[in-house]
């Protein structure tokens, strides 16, 4: 009797441990918005995109980031002549940690002591002091960037296949009390 039971315990902490093996691997989302301006001020388009790879092994994880925000707007300055302005921010973003899974759970934790790399450039033209408004965007969206980075995130696994993972956003109190809502993700394996 002793046998069959150590028997079927191996077999599910077998079937435990490739359950979890299923994460492994390179996920990756790419989500993108075009939108236009169009107020008394302005007009013209403004594109987003975000890039976010996690690379899952075992109890670690890594994680990099692209986002791109592309804005090109006319409108006329306060003399009434037309004018065009052109920004452009790029930020580069990647930290590792530990990740803890606990059935639909997971928990991912970056490494204490070791801060995220985050890099952000920015180009504005077309507007007068365009040097001072890049000095004045890159250090906070800088700042902002590296914090988010810092945090401990934990989503919960909607769906898992070979080829797709869905993970929402399992908020913190602080979050909701802010008023964040809860967002789903879809990621596909590389």
């Amino acid at each position: 009797m002793k046998k069959i039971i150590l028997l079927i315990t191996a077999i599910l902490l077998g079937f435990a441990a490739f359950a979890q093996a299923g994460l492994d691997g390179t996920w990756y989302c790419e989500q993108k918005e075009n939108e236009k301006a169009d107020s008394e001020e302005a007009t013209g388009d403004i594109s987003m995109a975000l890039s976010v790879t996690y690379m899952f092994s075992g109890s670690s994880f890594s994680m990099d980031m692209q986002g791109r925000i592309d804005m090109d707007l006319n409108g006329k300055d306060k003399n009434g002549k037309d004018m065009n302005a052109v920004f452009l921010i790029q930020i580069d973003g990647s930290n590792s940690g530990t990740m803890a899974r606990i059935g639909d759970t997971i928990t991912l934790t970056p490494a204490s002591g070791q801060k995220p790399k985050v890099n952000v450039t920015t180009d504005v033209k077309g507007v007068p002091g365009g040097g001072l408004l890049k000095t004045m965007m890159v250090g906070p969206l800088k700042k902002e960037i590296t914090s988010s980075l810092k945090e401990t995130e934990s989503y919960k696994i909607i769906s898992l296949t070979e080829k797709e993972l869905v993970l929402e956003d399992i908020l913190t109190q602080k979050e909701i009390n802010k008023g964040e809502k809860v967002e789903r993700v879809t990621f596909t394996r590389r």
